[in-house]
């Protein structure tokens, strides 16, 4: 990929001379082929090159080098040249993510990438499902459609998603919220792990999710691809087409989009009432990429629709008691249908980006980008007459981003900083009659890093990295008097605006300082040992539901409270990567990955209590501090068996303990493992058959939490345990999948999932109660490259 060319002219016979270089430090790259016509060279180890007997005239160089895209640029030739050629070179490295535009790698983080076939194979797939593939990523559901990604036992708040080098902002606390990200728009999605990747976002102590979209290829072309998926379980289908104009001088448009609809999901012998889903989506870019400056506009819309299983709400808590116990719904309606019903979720998310760099030769390069973006929630419950349209929670969230970085590059080291700041809106429609979940809020932050990385030589690189954020939160919130006067006038009598019946009406007010440092390590003593290590102390604000919820959240099919006492969450942070190829066989490559997390401060949100209302009956669950650790490790094996076969491993275990209260962590991940055989059928159409097995085992380690409660029976007060706690059973899943490319246009995958069609439940899906997970699921994905 070309980025500069300089001409310096000399007075001898038409001989072209030249260096390749390194356009971000400047040092030489070796064997990088030179060409034009006939004529063709390599450069030595300082990176110089030699074509004699170019004749008089216009020609074409061409420069290429591994990890660079060709580079093409016409030249003049009537006196002798001397040429300096600057490519962006990215040395490989095992695991790292290789991006472009908002994103570079770093080389003492954890990261795992998904690219190409796994991507193509996966379309049908969510970004929470999509990510199950890389280890010690897991999800955490509200049923089986709404599904977010745990890294290492945290989510929601604690893990940032960046789509092309945008934070997504939206209603992220919500375990029930579904990520607003159709991963089908992006050619390449990566995860970081840890908190390590301070640039990114100080919240993300869990990692960071990053989407991206293909660079496209410095020539004239049009070029993208169809994809269709249908899907027996829901009997579903998803579309989506991708297209792309790039030209010679680096200008390019980007357009595509997306549409899914599946019906009530099936489980084995019943089909769960009103679980349809219905997702549209719809991207566009434009603009130029060259080496010394650019400049792009893009904006995404994604509308999401998901209905919420029927059963999941019950109208006492007597028949609560009496389907858990059950072990689930104690009748299933068996009725198909696409139609959603209430309770529902309708989510619109738009995206608006410009982004704009300049690359100066001795002082760097500085990129700006704004972020528009508006997320509108609509949670819809069963209601009678008139209000069964309007949505009992209705929640506006508009958010503005600004960034400003300059990257300084030279032969051993480069330096990172940048400002960034951030503005939000939330709006919470007053207009549904019900108790708001979330009230009106204001939310602002500024924040700074620098990230600063070394080599010291080809074995040993260093990496540190510090960040500050300065964040206020400004809300307007009622509270019941009397719960206001047990849990906050006592500290917060400061926020008392004015009482109205047995209302009261406050205006909290919130400043957070937090800084975060970073410090990481990479030592490669030879081609077959890699060893990654990084220390982090990182701090985040509460989000806004850990401080302020106060209601029914009716898709998780909970009552939510928040804490205003909530402080500041502080963790610390040590993880470790050794890597290794080993001669055996036709190779084997290992990964061991240890790490231990401490907080102070962990907000964890436990089951305290049920409430009884004309809208049903529901379990309370409280936001809360506490001193934890988590301790955990990842274990993987790839070994190629012989020519044709493949076995991949991948073991994830963790424990979470709760220091405060002296008792495990809830909804913490249970150990699994997964193991797939993969056999070449034809090599020739990249045929491949593979056998998937996968085993999670029962939480052993889980908080006792039950709730208790009265209930009347035969006239009398009769006093009942509800079993929130409690994990359900271990289970082993069999998948089978079968892929070919039939030539350089068409592909084809057929994806059989829980091909047993075991009945199973999940510890970390939140409506474990009252339905197993999905049966057996049958798929196939047809795609036309053009």
């Amino acid at each position: 990929m070309l980025c500069g060319l300089s001409f310096f002219w000399s007075q001898t016979h038409y001989e072209i001379r030249g260096k390749v270089v390194d356009l971000h430090n400047n040092a030489p790259l070796q064997d990088a082929s030179v060409k034009i016509g006939k004529f063709q060279t390599k450069t030595d180890a300082k990176g110089q090159f030699i074509l004699q007997k170019i004749q008089k005239g216009n020609h074409t160089i061409v420069v290429s080098h591994s990890e660079c895209e060709d580079y093409l640029q016409k030249i003049t030739v009537d006196k002798a040249l001397h040429l300096t050629i600057a490519l962006e070179h990215h040395e490989k490295i095992i695991e790292d993510i290789k991006v472009s535009g908002a994103v570079r790698p770093s080389k003492s983080q954890q990261s795992h990438t998904l690219q190409g076939n796994i991507l193509s194979q996966n379309f049908q797939d969510n970004i929470g499902n999509l990510l199950t593939q890389i280890t010690g990523v897991s999800t955490i559901k509200t049923g089986n459609n709404i599904v977010k990604p745990i890294v290492r036992g945290l989510y929601g708040s604690r893990i940032s998603i960046l789509t092309d080098g945008v934070k997504l902002s939206e209603q992220e606390w919500g375990v029930e919220h579904a990520p607003s990200v159709e991963a089908s728009m992006f050619q390449k999605v990566s995860v970081v792990k840890g908190a390590g990747a301070l640039k990114y976002s100080s919240d993300a102590m869990g990692g960071v999710v990053i989407l991206e979209a293909k660079p496209l290829p410095a020539k004239d072309t049009l070029m993208g691809h169809f994809q269709m998926a249908g899907f027996t379980n829901g009997r579903g289908i998803k579309t989506g087409i991708q297209v792309q104009k790039s030209y010679e001088n680096r200008w390019f448009v980007n357009a595509g989009g997306s549409f899914s609809k599946r019906g009530d999901i099936a489980i084995p012998n019943h089909t769960l009432q009103n679980t349809a889903s219905e997702e549209h989506a719809f991207h566009f870019s434009a603009g130029k990429r060259a080496f010394d400056k650019g400049i792009e506009i893009s904006y995404k819309i994604l509308q999401q629709d998901f209905g919420i299983f029927t059963g999941s709400h019950l109208s006492s808590a007597s028949l609560l008691y009496d389907v858990i116990a059950a072990g689930g719904a104690m009748h299933y309606y068996d009725h198909f249908a696409y139609a959603l019903q209430n309770p529902k979720q309708e989510v619109l998310h738009h995206t608006a980006k410009i982004e704009a760099y300049h690359r100066f030769k001795t002082i760097g390069k500085f990129k700006f980008m704004y972020a528009y973006q508006l997320n509108d929630r609509k949670e819809f419950d069963i209601r009678r007459g008139e209000l069964k349209n309007i949505p009992s929670l209705d929640l506006q969230l508009q958010t503005h981003q600004a960034k400003l970085s300059h990257l300084l590059e030279r032969e051993k080291w480069s330096l990172e900083t940048a400002i960034l700041g951030e503005y939000q809106n939330n709006y919470a429609d007053p207009n549904t009659q019900t108790r708001r979940l979330i009230p009106d809020y204001e939310k602002g932050q500024i924040s700074t890093y620098a990230v600063w990385e070394y080599t010291i030589s080809p074995k040993w690189f260093l990496e540190w990295a510090a960040r500050y954020d300065y964040s206020t939160i400004d809300a307007f919130k009622y509270y019941d008097q009397s719960v206001w006067n047990a849990r906050f006038a006592k500290h917060y009598a400061h926020f008392e605006v004015k009482q109205s019946g047995s209302r009261i009406l406050t205006h909290p007010v919130f400043h957070f300082h937090n800084h975060s440092v970073n410090a990481g390590f990479r030592f490669t003593p030879n081609n077959a040992w890699n060893i990654k290590a990084n220390i982090a102390q990182v701090r985040r604000m509460p989000n806004p539901a850990e401080l302020f919820a106060d209601g029914l959240h009716h898709s998780a099919a909970i009552i939510e409270r928040g804490d205003l006492k909530l402080q500041s969450e502080v963790m610390t942070q040590m993880n470790m990567a050794i890597g290794a190829k080993i001669n055996a066989l036709k190779g084997i490559h290992l990964q061991f990955s240890p790490y231990y997390y401490h907080a102070e401060n962990y907000i964890q949100q436990i089951p305290t209590g049920i409430q009884n209302s004309n809208r049903g009956a529901f379990v309370i669950w409280d936001y809360q501090q506490v001193k934890a650790n988590i301790l955990g490790f990842e274990a993987e094996m790839q070994a190629k068996i012989t020519d044709k076969m493949t076995v991949d491993a991948q073991y994830s275990w963790l424990r979470g303990h709760n220091l405060t209260h002296a008792e495990p962590i809830i909804l913490m991940m249970p150990p699994r493992l997964k193991t797939t055989l993969s056999y070449s059928l034809w090599k020739k159409k990249k045929m491949l058959l593979g056998i998937e097995h996968l085993f999670v085992q029962k939480q052993h380690r889980f908080p006792m939490r039950n709730v208790n409660f009265e209930t009347i029976e035969n006239g009398l007060i009769v006093p009942k345990t509800l079993d929130v706690s409690t994990p359900p059973a271990a289970y082993h899943l069999i998948g089978i999948h079968l892929s070919a490319e039939m030539n350089r246009h068409f592909s084809a995958h057929l994806r059989i999932s829980n091909a047993l069609n075991t009945e199973y439940r999940d510890y970390l899906n939140r409506l474990r109660f009252f339905a197993p997970e999905m049966g057996r699921n049958i798929s196939l994905t047809l795609k036309y490259n053009f």
